[in-house]
């Protein structure tokens, strides 16, 4: 699971280490101190879920995290003394080592636990009745009333709204839940566009052609690029996952101007809007193709999903607006994701998603997970092109 963290940026529950901290064998208190108070300000995120320290993988601001290895660990239980003895709380954490693209890394989990946490006693630097917090990708020094509303926050945590979220299928309305199973087609036998010779016209025409008669119009001819563009078509339309969302409010209050966020790598799959599809191609210049199969399904932009485009990942957003009390919000546009060929033989789509309103208080995280599965078949590619 730590790999689909590198794409994410440094923030209030994630944050990188080149290096490993300076903590084994240490007898600089201060020193040690810049461990302890991260841990501190993480424990007093504005975080939902779980907040991680990655430690042997560097920042590369908006791409994905660099992995470059440790080279020693941090024991757990030394850790565990040396954070809880001097806490006015228990912080829930633990340090794990794990290979992440095969190289060492630490790994630092924090959970949540109650807040505010503090130093009952001075270390080091680190002042007793002190509270530390992680906001964005820094650390501040709590105020008096960021101190009050955090343990406010824990008492007001039944009046905030909570939320159901998960794929439906839009046809039936069904709620699909967190997992979907998707089912792509391919046939490998299809050969690559630019190897299909000039469209001559389909058979009506050559005939005509065949017997010296003009074609259906004076200006009707044969769209020479047609097979080359019609093999482009079929591959990125059989190879487009079309995703959609619902939320659900759970609570007895109103949410409000909701939405969704979550960052996706593009090393495999990318997301792309309705102008991105290929539109099918016509057989014949100047005629308009009564039957293609895409003459209703004409492009326009949705404007509920958002997306940014970076070099190795994809941060995108998606607005739900408010959300009545026990009522449902539905995505109604597909989310298109397209698969990069060649085709895998199946590929797993996850999605860390954050929901964000107005009075959500803290990001509330959720995963989703699609299971794509690929078919091979045989789609008789030379007698729809009309060869």
């Amino acid at each position: 699971m730590y790999e689909k963290l590198l794409y994410e940026d440094e923030c209030n529950y994630i944050d990188f280490k080149k290096e490993q901290y300076k903590f084994i064998g240490e007898k600089d208190i201060n020193v040690k101190c810049e461990l302890l108070k991260d841990v501190l300000a993480f424990a007093n995120s504005w975080a939902s879920g779980p907040r991680y320290i990655l430690i042997g993988v560097m920042d590369t601001k908006q791409n994905k995290a660099k992995v470059v290895g440790i080279d020693s660990h941090i024991d757990d239980a030394n850790l565990q003394e040396f954070i809880n003895k001097n806490t006015n709380v228990p912080v829930d954490f633990s340090y794990s080592k794990v290979k992440c693209e095969d190289l060492p890394i630490g790994v630092i989990k924090i959970n949540p636990c109650n807040r505010p946490v503090y130093l009952k006693k001075n270390v080091g630097y680190l002042k007793k009745n002190t509270v530390y917090y992680r906001r964005g990708s820094s650390t501040f020094t709590a105020n008096p009333s960021e101190i009050a509303h955090m343990g406010a926050h824990e008492e007001r945590k039944k009046d905030l709204p909570s939320f159901e979220i998960g794929f439906y299928d839009h046809e039936s309305g069904n709620k699909l839940g967190l997992n979907h199973n998707v089912e792509l087609f391919t046939d490998r036998t299809i050969p690559e566009a630019e190897t299909l010779p000039d469209f001559k016209g389909n058979k009506k025409y050559r005939q005509r052609q065949e017997f010296g008669i003009a074609g259906y119009l004076s200006n009707d001819r044969p769209n020479k690029n047609y097979l080359r563009d019609e093999i482009k078509w079929v591959q990125s339309n059989t190879a487009i996952v079309k995703l959609r969302f619902y939320i659900k409010n759970l609570s007895d209050i109103l949410a409000k101007n909701i939405n969704i966020t979550f960052n996706i790598p593009n090393h495999k799959f990318r997301i792309i809007s309705t102008s991105d599809l290929l539109q099918r191609p016509m057989q014949m210049e100047s005629f308009n193709d009564s039957l293609s199969l895409f003459a209703n399904n004409q492009t326009t932009d949705i404007s509920d999903i958002y997306f940014e485009n970076f070099e190795q990942k994809q941060k995108v957003s998606i607005d739900f607006g408010d959300i009545q009390p026990k009522n449902t919000n539905m995505l109604h546009e597909d989310l298109l994701i397209q698969v990069f060929r060649p085709l895998p033989s199946s590929l797993i789509i996850e999605f860390d998603l954050l929901i964000n309103g107005d009075n959500v208080d803290t990001p509330q995280k959720h995963n989703l997970v699609v299971n794509v599965t690929v078919e091979d078949i045989d789609s008789k590619w030379q007698d729809w092109l009309e060869l």
